[in-house]
């Protein structure tokens, strides 16, 4: 701390000079700037201008209307969502492929039990085995 203080004390008339050279600069160009009133209107025009340097910031309220817009010069990204009215829908475009099939799907639950059907005819050859009589089978004893 003993440094910094010699410091300041031996340079003391250059750390003044510095100050007062660095502070009193800056004030006078701030009272000396220039202001849009004190240019002409016709000092500054579009040939000393380069391309891209004048923002929309820059531009006064309304000063560009559709008589200073190059017809075909603006695109959908332009508007506002809605200002553009919609036009004619289309004619249907051609047929798309098929596409592949889908999953198989869950079984479904099981159905209920439908109604019993009609009798049907006697066998001819309910008592026979192969043409012999169910009689020759039967064992007695």
């Amino acid at each position: 701390m003993d440094g910094l203080f010699r410091h300041i004390k031996q340079n003391a008339v250059a750390w003044v000079a510095l100050f007062v050279a660095l502070g009193g600069t800056g004030a006078w160009a701030a009272n000396q700037l220039v202001g849009s009133s004190d240019i002409h209107k016709t000092a500054v025009l579009s040939r000393h201008l380069k391309n891209g340097n004048v923002k929309r910031a820059d531009l006064a309220k309304n000063a560009v209307n559709s008589a200073k817009v190059a017809n075909g010069s603006l695109r959908k990204a332009d508007f506002a969502a809605g200002q553009i009215p919609t036009g004619p829908t289309g004619s249907a475009g051609p047929q798309g492929q098929d596409g592949s099939a889908g999953a198989t799907g869950e079984s479904g639950a099981t159905g209920s039990t439908g109604p019993t059907g009609p009798e049907g005819a006697p066998n001819p050859n309910a008592d026979t085995l192969e043409g012999f009589d169910s009689d020759d089978f039967i064992r007695y004893g």
